[in-house]
């Protein structure tokens, strides 16, 4: 009902009294309608004025994206002892010890590797992790050199934030924590993570 009262106010809009009513279809031409209008490119921007900044392309997303830390070193290479437990993220069906033992052989582990023995004999005697724990973190805003080096952003936060600050040489722990960050990824679901920096 409303469109049929706007139609008759339309159709009124050019109402003259001679005439009647405007059509509400305009009427067919004899000329054929002119062709469309091309269209054609934008002007060239302006150049910036003295003086302002140029906008600058946007920062690619990525594990890599930013700037190394200030202070951290561009690479490093670790190597750590995870003490898993029962239940734990991804722990191997072999590894029957508790979350309390757990955390005692990781503080027990963390004082052998700083009084000097070998992290890699520690780890092939106690670690669960499948790939042997050595591994070459690059810091953000770096390439990798090997297809081997594993960006930053690629590895669980608490690793990395606790590896990158180790000097060579130095031995730190990573404490289980099955929460999530507010990414949404895990903090360090998979047990203690005793890393020694390398190199």
């Amino acid at each position: 009902m409303r469109w049929m009262v706007a139609a008759i106010l339309v159709a009124s809009v050019g109402c003259d009294s001679k005439e009647g009513p405007a059509p509400l279809v305009p009427p067919i031409s004899a000329k054929p309608a002119p062709p469309p209008a091309v269209h054609q490119a934008p002007p060239p921007p302006p150049s910036t004025p003295p003086g302002t900044k140029k906008m600058q392309p946007p920062k690619p997303l990525g594990a890599n994206a930013e700037p190394v830390p200030e202070g951290e070193p561009a690479r490093i290479t670790v190597q750590h002892v995870l003490i898993a437990f029962k239940g734990a993220h991804r722990a191997p069906p072999t590894v029957t010890r508790t979350q309390e033992e757990a955390r005692a052989l990781a503080d027990e582990i963390l004082g052998r590797a700083r009084n000097g023995e070998d992290i890699a004999e520690l780890s092939k005697e106690y670690s669960s992790d499948p790939g042997g724990g050595r591994y070459t973190l690059v810091n953000t805003g770096v390439a990798k050199v090997k297809p081997t080096d594993i960006l930053r952003g690629d590895f669980i936060k608490p690793f990395v934030n606790v590896a990158f600050k180790l000097g060579v040489g130095d031995v730190g722990l990573v404490d289980y924590d099955p929460k999530k960050d507010p990414d949404g990824r895990p903090r360090s679901p998979f047990g203690w993570h005793v890393i020694k920096r390398l190199e």
